[in-house]
């Protein structure tokens, strides 16, 4: 018999969004909730069994009272013959008597012991397997141990951490993992967490573990822009078969025009004008002859959107990642990890690597 099942991750709720003005990004977290809603809404009219959630529903581990009810209105939705797994992220990971032990949750399955534990269903076939983010050991690649698992059973496994070599945009890794790690396990699926971009890997033709992504993009960076989605999977022994679908939550978008190349500046702007006007869109200018006047247009297309960002500094274009600086690079990578570590907020950071460019030059 097929399980069909709902694969999120990394909703980040309670996320700070520092990079947009504070009315703006009370918006789009309000935006971002109720697509996650209506995700979840959908999933259960499409008669789900399981609800896979490996990771990061929380954008820390102390989370408001207000987070904790945003959530628990979210899982209400959900019918009680619907069987819900909740694993503790790099953001919301575990601790003694934290978030993941209070009575709201006492009805869900969560998985609170480190490395892998595992709930087995009989009438179903199947066993959920987990390996929970601890604060400590980030480094640890927990899929390089190999698990006692039943042949006659279909196991799925939550695991929150890097593919590395895919995905990450920073030399920093969470429970990393490689491919072959994936192959040898002996899963019939790995339902993947931490990665924003949606991600369904492969190998010989046949799915075997898959990022959803986030539901929504919370920042500027590369793996937050463009469309957000959700997965909706059925699997059996035999093999697993993954549907990725758009959440359908304001977008985030970052371009950068030439205002001399009027082609490729036409069609970008084109392109701009047909996304939805609730959407998030942050535009580099570089210098150029305008010779179609297009800054009119694009003054005239940010009148129409919800929030639409100018950016004319030339400091701001140039890459934060020269290949043939050594020094510059080091230094960019060390201000990036205070503020993927939380020392930092997204504002500061930006004012850091602005500094850092300007010594350099």
């Amino acid at each position: 018999m097929a399980i069909k099942f709902l694969q999120t991750a990394d909703w980040h709720l309670g996320a700070k969004l520092t990079s947009l003005p504070e009315e703006i990004a009370d918006l789009h977290r309000l935006d971002a909730i109720n697509a996650i809603s209506r995700m979840i809404k959908s999933a259960v009219d499409d008669d789900v069994n399981y609800i896979l959630l490996p990771g990061d529903l929380f954008d820390n581990v102390k989370p408001s009272q207000k987070k904790k009810a945003i959530l628990t209105r979210i899982l209400n939705l959900i019918p009680k013959s619907t069987k819900v797994f909740i694993l503790p992220g790099t953001h919301d990971y575990y601790i003694e008597d934290g978030i993941w032990h209070e009575n709201i949750f006492s009805h869900i399955n969560i998985f609170t012991d480190e490395g892998f534990s595992c709930f087995d269903f009989d009438e179903d076939n199947v066993s959920i397997w987990g390996v929970p983010v601890f604060k400590s050991g980030r480094d640890k690649n927990w899929l390089a141990s190999k698990q006692e698992l039943r042949d006659d059973r279909i196991n799925i496994l939550l695991y929150h951490g890097d593919y590395r070599g895919t995905g990450r945009e920073y030399e920093k890794w969470d429970y990393p993992f490689e491919l072959n790690d994936i192959v040898d396990s002996g899963f019939d699926y790995i339902a993947l967490g931490h990665h924003h971009r949606q991600n369904v890997i492969s190998n010989g033709g046949r799915t075997i573990a898959a990022y959803s992504g986030s539901p929504a993009g919370w920042s500027y960076r590369k793996s937050e822009l463009g469309k957000r989605h959700f997965i909706i999977g059925e699997i059996d022994k035999s093999g697993v078969k993954v549907e990725l679908k758009e959440v359908g939550c304001p977008l985030i978008h970052s371009y950068q025009i030439d205002l001399s190349k009027m082609v490729e500046s036409e069609k970008m702007l084109k392109e701009i004008g047909d996304f939805d006007k609730s959407d998030i869109v942050r535009m580099f200018i570089s210098p150029g002859d305008d010779t179609l006047n297009l800054r009119v247009r694009i003054d005239e297309l940010k009148t129409e959107f919800r929030y639409f960002d100018l950016v004319e500094d030339e400091l701001e274009q140039i890459s934060v990642d020269p290949s043939d600086n050594y020094h510059l690079k080091r230094l960019i990578q060390k201000i990036d990890t205070k503020r993927d570590d939380g020392e930092i907020d997204d504002e500061f950071h930006n004012r850091l690597i602005k500094r850092a460019l300007r010594i350099f030059m």
